[in-house]
């Protein structure tokens, strides 16, 4: 049985699909604000790194009971998955597995993995050409090691890990990444290990067979080729004129 740990907000949507849900804490809106208002991911705003590192211990923490919780009407019953499925930004996942013995994999909807044909997909604070495209991996783990390490720490000391130089530590250790976009819109990089793979996109089956759209846009739908949807997901978009402007600008050409 699958058990999905993700943030409060997303408990509707996995329990409609017969998921077994568990709440890990966090608010997954304050984390992107925070790199939407700082790309570079720094900032000399004390307050907003300490309450950053504060909604990421909750996660880490929250990940650790979603790995060990019992279930729900079954107290008595230890629970222990059999492999974990994460997200990079998640940061626990390696210390996890490695605790609990169980195979992990990684996946996410954009490169996570040293190459040199593009960089980090919050590298903003690095010129874009090869030699640097590498090395934006290793800046972007070591500040994230950085303002993450005391939680981290102190998650390997409760588990009784011995400590670790955590930055970077999935890809020293080859960990398997699976990524979810299509090789047409970035192509498989040379340079990635065979611990790294790309299945194209994911495509949720909808199990509510009954929705039926208002006349309106029906009527929209029914008048010409089928539209185009571009969507953001979760992302937190700071200036929404300014990226509409551009995303029209893409649309005509």
């Amino acid at each position: 049985r699958v058990r999905i740990g993700t943030h409060e907000m997303f408990q509707e949507f996995v329990e409609q699909y017969g998921f077994e849900f568990f709440n890990i804490g966090g608010d997954p809106k304050r984390l992107l604000a925070f790199v939407v208002k700082h790309p570079n991911m720094m900032t000399l705003n004390m307050g907003e790194v300490q309450e950053q590192q504060d909604i990421m211990e909750e996660v880490i923490d929250g990940t650790w009971r979603a790995c060990t919780t019992p279930r729900v009407g079954d107290p008595e019953t230890p629970y222990r998955p059999d492999v974990i499925v994460a997200n990079p930004p998640t940061l626990s996942h390696v210390h996890l597995a490695e605790k609990l013995c169980v195979p992990l994999q990684l996946w996410f909807t954009m490169p996570w993995s040293p190459t040199k044909h593009y960089q980090h997909p919050f590298a903003n604070m690095m010129p874009e050409y090869r030699s640097a495209n590498k090395a934006s991996y290793g800046v972007v783990d070591q500040l994230t090691w950085v303002g993450n390490q005391a939680s981290l720490r102190r998650l390997r000391q409760r588990l009784g890990l011995p400590d670790v130089e955590g930055a970077g530590l999935q890809h020293r250790l080859a960990v398997p990444h699976v990524y979810c976009f299509s090789e047409n819109l970035v192509p498989f990089p040379s340079d990635w290990g065979h611990h790294v793979d790309v299945c194209g996109f994911l495509n949720l089956k909808q199990t509510d067979e009954t929705y039926v759209p208002d006349e309106d846009l029906k009527a929209f739908l029914d008048a010409g080729d089928p539209p185009v949807y571009i969507g953001f997901g979760s992302i937190v978009v700071k200036d929404k004129k300014k990226l509409t402007e551009k995303l029209l600008r893409a649309v005509e050409r």
